[in-house]
């Protein structure tokens, strides 16, 4: 890292807790709770643990429902920023996707 500044000029956030950086911020506020029994595919752990689950109208469309909500991040970030950027950098994880899926194949 060379110190150089870093301007952030717009956001967008698709969670659990909402869509968009205000309705996200309001439940953080207010610590509305945002877990519940998954139901995007069935499971023998589906109603043992909560997952942070976002709501997504079906589509059809054929690419991956994370690339899908990573658009409407981006889209809102674009719109945020009232311009094209010249440049987008994208804070996302999928860390222990491996380890969720070992213990989702037992059944715990």
């Amino acid at each position: 890292m060379n110190g150089a500044p870093v301007y952030i000029a717009g956001m967008g956030v698709i969670s659990a807790l909402g869509c968009g950086v205000a309705n996200t911020i309001q439940a953080l506020e207010t610590t509305r709770q945002a877990l519940r029994p998954g139901t995007l595919f069935p499971t023998a752990a589906t109603q043992s643990f909560k997952v942070g689950m976002v709501d997504l109208a079906e589509t059809g469309a054929a690419v991956p429902r994370t690339h899908l909500l990573a658009r409407l991040a981006a889209d809102q970030a674009v719109a945020d920023a009232g311009q094209v950027p010249d440049a987008v950098v994208v804070g996302s994880t999928t860390g222990g996707i491996l380890t969720t899926e070992f213990l989702l194949e037992k059944g715990v």
